[in-house]
Parts: C-alpha cells; structure tokens; sequence
C-alpha cells in the first residue's frame, strides 16, 4: 500500500536565479536550491519525477523555458506536487504567483510547497501568503527603479553600454569595447549619403544596394558575429540583401555617423515587461565628438536639409487643384497627391497622382491610383458642359423652378436635436459643479492649486460647450427654414455666369464641384462629380426627371 502511495507523489522540483538575485550569492544560487529541495523531498520519501531550472529568468513574468515545461507534465497528469525554495522562485508577479498558488495548482489538484516560507497548500495557516507575494513584487520593482536609476546616470555621463552584443551599423568595437570605425561597413555608409544627396530616393538606394549584393545589417552582423543564426541559415538571398527603405532612413538621421553618441534611444515600459519603446527626441542623451565619424558634417547638414524638405514639402495648390474635394469612394477618405520625381539617369518624366491613404486604420480596399491627367479629362468635361447648359437653358431651368416652388411645398431638412441636448445639459451640470466647489472652497478652504485647476478645466469647458450650441441653434434655425428654390436657382445661375470665359483653374473648380468621388468598376477607374450647392430639385431637372 505504502509503495502505491509512494508511486502516486510525483514531485516537481522547481528552481529559478535572475540577474536580479546575482547579489545575493550562493544562498539562492541554482546548486543550492536544488540540495535544499531534494533533501526536503527524501526526508519526505517522496518521488523526484524531475527537476526544473531557469538560470537567468526574471519573476516578473512566467515565459521562462523550465517553467513552461513543468506546466505541461502538470497538465498530462504527472505531478502531484510541485515545490520551491521560497515564493519568490516561484514569481515575483504577485497576480501571476497568487494565480497559480490560489486558483491553477489547486484546480489540478497539485500540492504546491515553498520550503523556507514554511507554505503549504494542504496546510490552513497561509493566509499571509498573498502579502508575501506582493511584498515580493515590491522587490522586483524597487530593484528595477534602481538599476534603472543606475543606467540613466551612466547616460547622463555620456558613459556608453558595455557587453553590447553587436556594434552600430557602421563601427566595430575594439579591445577596450571602444566604438571605432569599421571600414567595410563604413564604406557602405557613405555611398548612401552620397547616393542620397545626390536626389537619390531610399527606394533608389535599395535597389542600389541590392543589385550590388550588400549584406543588410542584420545579415553582416551574422556573417561577422554570428548573431541570431537561426533566422539567417536558410534565408533566401532576398532577404539577405534586400534593404528596407526604413533602413536607409535611419541611417540618414543618425547622428552617430558624424561622431556623436547618443544615448536613452529605447526604454522598457514597465519592470513586469520587457518590451522596448523608442525615447522621444528631448530624453535622449546626445554627446558630440565621441568617436571618429564615417561622414562630414557637412554632408550630414546636406542629407538632413533633403529629409526634411521631402517630408514637409507641399505641392502647390496649382498642381494639387483638387486637394480636399477628391474623396475615395470605397472608405470616404480624402486622397493624397503623390508625387514621382524625374531621375535624370533613368529619364523618367515627373508625374502626380491621386491615391487613398492606406493607413492602419483605414480599412479600405481601394488600391486604385488615378493620375492627375485622367481626373482633369473627366473633371474639364464636366465642368465645360455644365456651364455650357446652364447658359443655354437658363431660362427653362428658372420656368422650372417657379413651377417647382408652387407644387412642392418647401423642404425642410429633420435637425437631430442629440447632441444639442447633450451640450446644454452638461452646461447645466458644470454650472451645479462650479457652485458646489466655491461653497467648499468657502466652507473648507481646497488648496489653491486644486480649486484653480478644477474650476478653470469647468470654466474652460463651458465656453466651449457655449460657443457648440450657439454654432447648432443657427444651424437649426437655418435648416428649419426650409427652401426657397427660386433663390437657390438664382443663385446657382449667378455662379455659373461668374466663370463664363474663364480658365478652368482651382478656383472655378471649386466655384462648380463640391466633391469627386473616385471608385472602381469592373476593374476601371471612374469618376463621380458633385455639382456644389445645387438645389435638389435642379438635379432632377439635370437628370430629366
């Protein structure tokens, strides 16, 4: 019976050392840990189905290899108890420790020990548990505010990390872990300045690069250091020297290359993570002349001037004519110019073309891109026989409106009254709020910072909301004034004659065309035209009804 039972206790030795626990030597080393528990585990006369270990894991989260392993021959049945040194081997992530200790070991019906805490899961005294486990967290995240403490000091000094993996794109480290120039990737560091200046796109560049077979960065820091083999052993030769324009960017901004140092460039979120963000601009450290630079300042200078001037470059409003009032019919958005510059070596001619924005959030499937010619064909057209009928038949449209005017009676567009219900009952609110904090503020006497804050957000939103719902009252009023067609012909007329003889230009376009939408249909492109501020019943009129 004994040697059933004896069969039937599997246990789970469970150790775990990160960088963090590196101070505190042979007392929480791996070696120690595991005599402590298998001798606790004999005396016991347990069984030792394994022994798991992560060296070198934070607690702060559970993605470690031992840990992932042990959690597997629990879930095939194969443990009956799992044991640790002390909780803090366990985690140091309190929610994620309480979690295993009070909801997953117990639903699996595992025994969890932690020796040195003197906790039991079979035991009824652990009730102090949960605060042992936050007080572990508290650790994690007070030695996390130091070391991090630490490496900003180190950086405000301008003093560069040791033990990087890999050097900057472009240097190499020498005996004393000193950054100093690398030739071989220097060289190529300066064909793309050079190429750049010279009115060459980052795209040009790629294909430059490309054709020239040159290792991208992260495949020389394989063939050089031997870094991340796995991704690179069977990698198609596209992936090997295929640049990604992004690169060629980075590289062009980076002050490294003139010498500087700069420091602070990525941080973690938080001590639970380690997931890296990129610092803003005014964190970082940034130390001129620290080393030898790869190009002249005054080529740096150059490249940053042509960087720039491409990014805020705007084209003028006589090339973009259409600029907010073309729209992508698939998603409503307004379409970007484009522009495709001439490269003398490839004599390709300079063009423009409209296109929908494909960001992240916009979730449209319109790839169409129209030139800017094709839009002007259609648009000129349009336009041109417009007016062209409306000075013919400007006398039967004016007939038709006063018959229009007498039959139908004036149309009034519904105002949805939502959201100006909602301004004015929330001006109401603000006005009890900022009653009731002066009467505190007399009564109890707030803190000056603290009423001064709280009734100018109050004050400030208010005006806000004031000036919302004089805006929707005229544009109620105006809606519910309904029509006058006579008028709206008339004006109408009047517009169109103030463009008679005149060069289609922005300016007309935007006296005639409210919107274009572009859409395609059966795999073409098409165009539909807004006529701006014409009375509905003039579409009718136009469209023969």
């Amino acid at each position: 019976m004994l040697d059933v039972l004896k069969e039937e206790l599997n246990v789970a030795i469970y150790c775990r050392l990160s960088r963090e626990d590196g101070d505190s030597g042979e007392s929480n080393s791996i070696k120690t840990q595991r005599e402590i528990l298998v001798d606790y585990v004999e005396k016991n006369n347990w069984n030792i189905y394994n022994i798991y270990a992560d060296d070198g894991y934070s607690g702060g989260n559970f993605n470690r290899p031992g840990w992932k392993r042990l959690i597997n021959d629990v879930e095939s049945g194969l443990i009956n108890i799992v044991i640790v040194k002390d909780l803090s081997r366990l985690g140091r992530n309190y929610i994620e420790t309480g979690y295993y200790t009070e909801e997953y070991f117990p639903s699996k019906n595992v025994r969890f020990i932690a020796v040195n805490d003197n906790y039991d899961s079979e035991k009824e005294d652990n009730e102090l548990t949960p605060f042992m486990n936050i007080i572990n967290q508290w650790y994690l995240r007070d030695l996390s505010k130091k070391i991090k403490a630490s490496h900003q000091n180190r950086m405000k000094k301008g003093v560069y990390p040791k033990n990087l993996p890999i050097p900057f794109y472009g240097f190499k480290f020498n005996g004393k872990n000193e950054r100093v120039v690398c030739e071989e990737t220097a060289r190529v560091v300066r064909k793309i300045f050079e190429m750049y200046v010279t009115s060459l796109s980052p795209v040009k560049i790629v294909e430059y690069l490309f054709e020239n077979k040159i290792p991208t960065p992260a495949y020389y820091n394989y063939l050089t250091y031997g870094y991340n083999p796995k991704e690179w052993i069977n990698a198609p030769e596209d992936k090997k020297y295929r640049w990604h324009k992004n690169i060629i960017v980075k590289i062009i901004k980076s002050e490294e290359y003139i010498g500087s140092v700069v420091l602070n460039k990525r941080s973690t979120i938080s001590y639970k993570t380690h997931k890296r963000v990129r610092t803003a601009n005014e964190k970082r450290y940034i130390f001129e002349n620290m080393t030898e630079g790869i190009v002249d300042e005054a080529t740096f200078n150059r490249a940053q001037e042509i960087r720039l001037n491409r990014i805020f470059q705007t084209i003028p409003l006589d090339i973009n004519r259409y600029k907010n009032i073309i729209y992508c019919a698939d998603c409503g958005k307004p379409l970007s110019l484009k522009h495709t510059r001439a490269y003398p070596e490839h004599r390709t001619k300079e063009s423009y073309s409209y296109a929908c924005r494909k960001n992240k959030n916009n979730n449209c499937s319109n790839r169409q891109s129209v030139r800017i010619e094709f839009v002007d064909k259609l648009v000129y057209f349009e336009v041109e026989k417009l007016i062209d009928r409306v000075l013919k038949e400007k006398d039967e449209i004016r007939k038709y409106a006063i018959y229009y005017q007498k039959n139908h009676k004036k149309k009034s567009n519904p105002f949805d009254d939502t959201e100006l219900e909602k301004l004015i009952a929330r001006n109401k609110k603000l006005d009890i709020l900022m009653q009731r904090l002066y009467e505190k503020q007399e009564e109890s006497g707030l803190p000056k910072e603290t009423y001064n804050r709280m009734m100018n957000s109050y004050s400030s939103e208010y005006e806000e909301n004031k000036l919302k719902i004089e805006e929707l009252k005229k544009k109620k009023e105006k809606m519910n004034q309904g029509v006058d067609y006579i008028q709206a012909t008339e004006r109408f007329i009047k517009r169109i004659e103030n463009v008679v003889g005149k060069e289609i230009n922005r300016n007309v376009i935007l006296s005639v065309v409210e919107k274009i939408f572009i859409m395609k249909v059966d795999n073409e492109c098409k165009l539909k035209i807004c006529i701006f501020d014409i009375p509905d019943m003039l579409e009718e009129y136009f469209h023969g009804k």
